[in-house]
């Protein structure tokens, strides 16, 4: 049976609120590796019942935080939740791995513990958000690359298409320069530099959209550098809670139902790394039983899908 590593600490909510989303998806072909306290998390699933056959446990009474260098998972922590959890993941049985903690952390792990795919040199963060249609928009980077280069985003960009064919069922993904202008020639040397870049690539590059044109559809995929994709994302979603509160106050139940639907980031799921050998979610660090829930489902609709194989041969005809 194939199997998805959860490591489940380093989130605000406690370990146990984590465990009911697994709970929620014993109904799925897959088994489950739990990295945690096991003297807590094991009560809890007998308690549920639960079949005790499907879970492996991994011993961990502590892991990085978001106070340390992330960078303390290349060489040490090896009794940490997120190492143990990651080295578990690089096993043949495991089709992902999932973790609510650091992001720094997660990210170095999928590079020094778990692995790459060949051709990728850094990982993207990346998440789907959905224009006005309920269309998805692949953005990235969304919150682990600060200072990007320009080649860097280039091949961000072409993972980001990759990506982008397989959810949309487009053979020709709209690559969109997030900028504060239309013009070429607009920005910082970042986005002048990376215009330039994708401008040769061969992918369908649209040019720069701005702020307003995310939402609106204009492009499949949303090239940025993490710190600005990481500030849209928080934006975005923040401006959907206050537009879903706003229908409740009218009382349009429907609407507000249908923001959620699209925005709501405990429901939707997961940012992922692209680039990572296999399947490496990382959920908000306030993720609550139905994101843990969501998340698994992901995995497994991103595993059934061939993500990684896909990339793997997209990435081989470069």
């Amino acid at each position: 049976m194939k199997k998805i590593v959860i490591d489940c600490l380093g989130g605000d909510n406690p370990q146990e609120e984590l465990v009911k989303g697994v709970l929620n998806c014993l109904d799925l072909p897959v088994d489950f590796v739990l990295v945690g306290e096991a003297d807590k998390l094991k009560p809890l699933l007998e308690k549920q019942g639960a079949d005790m056959n499907r879970f492996e446990f991994l011993d961990a009474n502590h892991t990085v935080t978001n106070q340390q260098d992330p960078s303390v998972v290349v060489k040490g922590e090896e009794d940490s939740s997120v190492v143990l959890a990651m080295k578990r993941a690089k096993q043949d049985d495991a089709i992902g791995y999932i973790g609510v903690g650091s992001t720094g952390a997660v990210l170095l792990s999928s590079i020094f513990r778990l692995g790459l795919l060949p051709g990728i040199k850094f990982p993207a963060l990346g998440c789907f958000i959905f224009d006005y249609r309920f269309n998805p928009i692949c953005l990235l980077d969304c919150g682990a690359n600060i200072n990007m280069n320009p080649s860097l985003a280039l091949s961000f960009a072409e993972i980001g298409s990759l990506i982008a064919k397989a959810r949309i069922q487009s053979d020709s993904p709209r690559i969109g320069l997030l900028n504060v202008g239309k013009e070429e020639g607009k920005g910082t040397q970042f986005c002048k530099e990376a215009y330039a870049l994708l401008k040769d690539s061969g992918l369908n590059f649209v040019g720069n959209i701005e702020g307003h044109d995310i939402l609106l559809g204009k492009a499949d995929v949303v090239l940025t550098d993490g710190f600005t994709g990481n500030v849209v994302l928080k934006a975005i979603e923040s401006c959907a809670m206050i537009c879903k509160g706003i229908a409740l106050q009218n009382g349009n139940q429907e609407s507000a139902e249908t923001i959620n639907s699209m925005f709501n980031y405990t429901a939707l799921g997961s940012s992922i790394v692209f680039g990572a050998s296999k399947i490496v979610l990382k959920p908000h660090g306030s993720a609550n039983a139905q994101t843990i829930d969501t998340a698994i489902h992901m995995v497994y609709d991103l595993d059934k899908n061939r993500m990684i194989q896909n990339l793997q041969e997209g990435l081989g005809k470069k």
